[in-house]
């Protein structure tokens, strides 16, 4: 994560929304022959102390993590976008501009714990549904299972919980720069052909306001 203190939150409420808005996250923990790493839907618990999610049976990282209680590290990259020099006005007044890529992410390390029993593992599936599915108007919910498929799906997926240790937060939006360098930042990225780069100048723009 940018070592920067600049570009780093720690408002619980926004790292709280940014986990919510992109919950599909990279784990990696320590295996034998370096780090495992697996690509797993997550969120926080009520009380913003656990990660909760599951991953199935088949996953390569879950033989590293039946032995017990294992460290790992939680990446949910929110957003991202290259920033060309081209953008800075400031550019040809002098020269001294260099490429970058500005970016919003969340680094979570803790202890992560498989978690097998069919009631924890299927509240952990209403957790996550019940928040992606909110906005529906025809919700789906965990309880539309038929009964002998929810036994099979229980036998093929395990839950995860990750109680945390540390959580680092960043928000790369250019706030280094000149205000006449953030507007340009916003007026190049809204011009080009990548949706995330558009959407990324539309959250600079609100950080800016704010």
């Amino acid at each position: 994560m940018h070592p920067s203190p600049v570009f780093r939150t720690d408002d619980e409420t926004l790292i709280r929304d940014m986990i919510s808005a992109s919950p599909f996250a990279m784990i990696a923990v320590n295996g034998e022959d370096g780090p495992v790493v697996a690509m797993l839907p997550m969120l926080l618990s009520a009380d913003g102390k656990v990660l909760i999610g599951h991953v199935a049976n088949q996953n390569s990282i879950v033989p590293h993590l039946r032995a017990g209680s294992t460290s790992a590290t939680v990446i949910f990259q929110i957003s991202e976008a290259y920033v060309s020099p081209s953008f800075y006005p400031s550019k040809a007044e002098h020269g001294r501009a260099v490429p970058t890529w500005n970016y919003e992410a969340v680094e979570v390390r803790g202890t992560v714990v498989l978690v097998e029993d069919t009631v924890t593992l299927l509240s952990n599936l209403e957790h996550l549904t019940d928040h992606m599915e909110t906005e529906r108007v025809a919700r789906w919910q965990v309880s539309d299972f038929p009964e002998d498929y929810i036994d099979s799906l229980a036998r093929g997926i395990c839950g995860l919980h990750l109680t945390i240790n540390s959580i680092t937060a960043i928000r790369k939006l250019s706030q280094n720069k000149s205000q006449n360098d953030l507007a340009g930042v916003i007026a190049g990225l809204s011009m080009e052909p990548r949706h995330a780069s558009r959407a990324m100048a539309a959250d600079i723009q609100k950080l800016r306001e704010a």
